[in-house]
């Protein structure tokens, strides 16, 4: 119903309608938290009685609740089951390495994305923002019961609501040691009335690095039950916006919502997002002989033209039975069971290449050393200059306040113990500044003998990187790796930072 037509009746209006300002998070997207592309087309407020205030085109519509703002035409009309937001893409720039097996364009399902390679294993810390009137408060249990669900659904659970479908094995836990070493819950609590509106820049003050945790945030989450970034879009990875939203009412399991949106699942979509897939009905049927590049890129989903809602005994939109099972669509909660095969394969190479210092892999890898540059140096992280052209610098940090430059010809080199170990990665986020050549910021390994060059970067922007070391490097007390820029031109230098050397 629209305010136009009810002004006559004003008793009536203060029950179920009111106009109220519009969020400008709604309008500030890019710098801020909220879904959008600049322009506010849709605005979702909670008053401070408790009522919802909904605008969009049509008019301007108030709710005297949560659940029923959820059950309103408004909320359907308007796709709130999910705001995923909308970025220029990384996918055309992204020309090295294995990140072309899951662009923002295209998928390559290829068989060292299978399950059952390795367990990868994140942390996750959960901001929970409340209301000065006590809403938005969440419980560690019910924190930890939408862990729970996310590992019953990515892991495939015998037993729980999410075992028909394919295991991940991707495990998530609240991250007991924080930013600064400290031990915590995972779990933080901050009571703002703007930002429990999804209101403010408070990504920017709340969020632990992007780069070595999952950041989920509960509040209003603008009027959708939740919205992510996707890591292939353009600036997201490192950045304080990466992360998830969820409505509060909708987070956990037997969550204060109640049906059909109580049972998490609203999480395990997000996360899905976060880890690189699209809805089931993204850019609609596409093609069964291009499903690797049309549609959500995924070719053992059923193609399907547009959402579906409720759990339906049959939806058919692209002359086969639509994925309404899948927790990529629409579908009450109950009614999501499923990733497929090829999602697992897409969502685990995202993990890997757009996210490769974000977990642990095998549920059981050591980290052996790693360097973010803040101490200012390179002596305090071992490391080995050849000249004064190998810098610390402000302006090649790609986290925290300083990062690694080399200028020129000149390298880095760091020697450490791998005994133990059967495989060695290295995780790290690179960069070149006018450089001109094919080889350029070269990650190379010593083989007793000769360098051997494993990682060459060729990006004008930071990329994450993540590489395995060659046999060899395994179970040697003294490997050795090093940077090594290989551009002569003037003015140009290459940036490294975050280095992270794993052990298996």
């Amino acid at each position: 119903m629209k305010l136009s037509s009810l002004t006559a009746h004003l008793s009536v209006i203060a029950l179920l309608f009111a106009a109220a300002p519009v969020s400008q998070a709604q309008h500030d997207a890019g710098a801020g938290n909220a879904p959008g592309d600049g322009e506010s087309r849709v605005s979702v407020l909670e008053q401070d009685d408790g009522t919802i205030v909904a605008s969009d085109p049509s008019g301007t519509y108030l709710y005297a609740s949560w659940n029923v703002y959820f059950a309103s035409p408004f909320f359907m009309r308007n796709k709130m089951r999910c705001g995923q937001p909308f970025l220029l893409s990384d996918g055309g720039k992204q020309t090295y390495g294995s990140k072309n097996d899951c662009s923002y364009s295209s998928t390559n399902p290829k068989s060292e994305y299978d399950p059952a390679v390795q367990k990868f294993s994140i942390p996750v810390v959960v901001h929970v923002l409340m209301h000065t009137n006590g809403n938005g408060a969440i419980s560690d249990a019910m924190v930890q019961s939408q862990i729970d669900i996310l590992n019953e659904d990515f892991m495939a659970l015998p037993g729980t609501n999410g075992s028909p479908g394919s295991d991940c094995q991707v495990e998530f836990y609240l991250a007991t040691v924080d930013p600064n070493g400290n031990a915590t819950t995972g779990i933080t609590r901050t009571t703002n009335n703007n930002w429990y509106n999804d209101s403010g820049n408070y990504k920017s003050s709340l969020y632990w690095n992007t780069n070595k945790y999952f950041n989920i945030y509960t509040n209003t989450a603008s009027g959708y039950l939740g919205y992510a970034y996707m890591p292939q879009q353009g600036g997201v990875v490192g950045n304080s916006i990466d992360g998830v939203v969820c409505n509060w009412r909708a987070f956990g399991r037997n969550s204060p919502y109640g049906p059909p949106y109580n049972q998490g699942r609203t999480t395990t979509h997000e996360a899905g997002h976060y880890l690189g897939l699209f809805h089931t009905f993204d850019n609609g049927c596409g093609t069964t002989s291009a499903c690797y590049s049309s549609g959500d890129t995924i070719c053992d989903t059923n193609r399907e033209s547009g959402p579906v809602y409720g759990c339906p005994g049959n939806s058919n939109t692209c002359s086969s039975q639509d994925p309404f099972h899948n927790y990529m669509d629409y579908t009450d909660d109950l009614c999501m069971y499923e990733f497929t095969p090829e999602q697992a394969r897409r969502l685990r190479c995202t993990v890997e290449y757009w996210r490769p210092n974000l977990f642990t892999s095998g549920g059981g890898s050591t980290l052996i050393f790693e360097d973010d540059f803040e101490s200012g140096d390179y002596a305090s992280g071992g490391w080995v200059t050849q000249n004064g052209k190998c810098r610390i610098h402000k302006k090649s940090a790609y986290s925290g306040a300083w990062g690694a430059r080399l200028k020129r010809l000149t390298n880095v080199e760091k020697t450490f113990s791998t005994v133990g170990f059967s495989q060695v990665r290295v995780n790290y986020a690179a960069m070149v500044t006018n450089y001109t050549g094919t080889k350029k910021l070269l990650l190379q390994w010593f083989d007793g003998t000769s360098w051997v060059t494993v990682d060459n970067v060729q990006s004008s922007t930071f990329a994450n990187q993540s590489v395995f070391l060659p046999a060899g490097a395994e179970n040697n007390p003294n490997c050795r790796i090093r940077f090594k820029s290989k551009e002569k031109t003037k003015g140009s230098f290459a940036s490294f930072d975050d280095v992270a050397v794993w052990g298996d």
